[in-house]
């Protein structure tokens, strides 16, 4: 029994509890250093649902910087960034600014799950902040090779048009590099899982009761 409510609990999307999770309309990549464009953050890429930057930016070379808003598992992330086999050639501070514009999940105020991991991390150190229409609602600095961060912030209304944004500040030596992922989750509040999973109790029993009055029947 547990096992099937755990796979009917997996295959039920937030969007559909809280209403539809709409797509973001931009997702910008900027990156930031000083002494690189006049300090100012450089625009490297941007796109509707995902995008992606490769490539060599003042001290620093990008494997792959990618961004996307995707429903997966049933859970609506609002924001998924990565950034993949980064490393510095001379060492140095840069600023990674990924954000998600025109996201929506009608009639919904609750909070935002920001979590964090580092894959990998040599001769660097990273700080990762996360912002709500501009407003930052959670921090984690490490230097560790390896670590694991979440934050839950207090209920938000996210029924309107709104942005989040992963930040990362990265500080690293000549030959550091990173291998870091974030993701921006809308989840919902504990009164919601406990109507969800009296109804799924509900459902439980009368399909017991119908065994059980079958099984009547054939004896």
């Amino acid at each position: 029994m547990f096992k099937g409510l755990a796979g009917f609990l997996g295959g039920i999307s937030l969007a559909a509890m809280l209403g539809t999770s709409a797509h973001a309309d931009l997702i910008t990549i900027g990156l930031q250093e000083s002494g690189v464009n006049g300090g100012a953050i450089t625009t490297e890429a941007s796109g509707s649902g995902s995008t992606n930057f490769v490539g060599p930016y003042g001290s620093f070379v990008f494997n792959s910087v990618n961004a996307t808003d995707v429903v997966a598992s049933g859970l609506p992330m609002l924001l998924t960034s990565n950034t993949l086999n980064f490393s510095s050639t001379s060492g140095g501070t840069l600023d990674v600014w990924v954000t998600a514009q025109g996201l929506s999940v009608p009639g919904a105020a609750v909070p935002l799950l920001s979590a964090f991991t580092v894959n990998g991390l040599v001769n660097s150190t990273v700080t990762e902040n996360t912002f709500y229409n501009g407003t930052q609602i959670s921090t984690f600095s490490t230097s560790s090779q390896t670590a694991d961060f979440a934050a839950l912030s207090g209920a938000l209304n996210l029924s309107g048009p709104f942005s989040v944004t992963e930040e990362y500040v990265i500080t690293s030596q000549a030959g550091g590099s990173a291998n870091l992922t974030a993701t921006i989750s809308a989840v919902p509040e504990p009164a919601t899982w406990a109507m969800l999973l009296v109804g799924f109790a509900g459902v439980g029993f009368m399909a017991y009761r119908g065994r059980s009055r079958s099984s009547l029947r054939l004896a």
